[in-house]
């Protein structure tokens, strides 16, 4: 027996039910992506913030954002992102998606005029990096908050550091990350969709560094060690130098 099911259409834009539990705050919030990440962690926080009122969820087939919209108390679901940006409610969207969505969907809601937070890297290529700072100077005065999804910078013990050094004296910093190793066939060290693990997840501790040295990097040099790709280059040593004097040393270890 062989059974034929219809390629699934579109789902535009459902109603989900109302939930006593949902936050009512002023500022409506929408997300574009529901995976792993999301409704695991960052999605119960913004269900538990009295700020903000969740409005759009919004995921490839739209399956996902209607059974997950409904259990944390969105307003609507979709798996249309033009739902989302004509959504006159909706102040501000959090990007979720794979790393090669990012670029796109944030210059979509830059143009849009919503503010963006958008989970690291912001983008995979330099041609997209550059489009987005056209993008943000084309908006003037009037470009919406753009917020990378960098975590490490507030961490407990960052600030502790960060409060101990005196700033007057160039620091020289070594931030050391071992991470577990990831099977090359992920979809992570594909360049042109997850960008690699250093684009893709080092840059938590670039980020990192440049907090510690309240600088931003004027010089860079790396060497990896090799493996005959690329894309799974993810055992490798940085050197920044900060335009204030600091250098940092980054050492990324995939399973090291």
């Amino acid at each position: 027996i062989v059974l034929n099911y219809p390629e699934t259409p579109p789902m535009r834009r459902t109603e989900l039910r109302r939930t006593a539990t949902r936050a009512t705050g002023d500022v409506g919030v929408s997300v574009v992506g529901a995976g792993n990440f999301a409704r695991l962690i960052l999605l119960p926080e913004l269900k538990r913030a009295q700020s903000v009122k969740l409005r759009g969820l919004c995921s490839a087939k739209g399956l996902t954002a209607t059974q997950t919209g409904d259990q944390l108390g969105f307003s609507f679901a979709t798996s249309e992102v033009e739902r989302i940006l004509d959504d006159k409610d909706t102040k501000a969207i959090f990007v979720l998606t794979r790393h090669d969505l990012h670029a796109a969907l944030v210059e979509r809601a830059i143009k849009a005029g919503k503010h963006v937070f958008v989970e690291k890297p912001l983008c995979v290529r330099a041609s997209e990096l550059e489009a987005l700072r056209r993008t943000v100077v084309a908006a003037g005065r009037e470009a919406p908050v753009v917020s990378v999804g960098f975590n490490r910078r507030f961490a407990k013990s960052i600030r502790t550091i960060r409060d101990f050094f005196p700033r007057r004296v160039p620091l020289s910093i070594h931030f050391r990350f071992v991470t577990a190793e990831i099977p090359k066939e992920v979809w992570v060290h594909d360049i042109d969709i997850g960008g690699g693990r250093l684009i893709g997840e080092a840059c938590h501790a670039v980020d990192t560094a440049i907090a510690i040295a309240e600088s931003p990097v004027v010089k860079v040099y790396a060497e990896a060690l090799p493996t005959g790709s690329p894309a799974t280059d993810d055992r490798v040593v940085i050197v920044m130098r900060h335009e204030n004097g600091c250098v940092s040393n980054i050492q990324y270890d995939a399973g090291g």
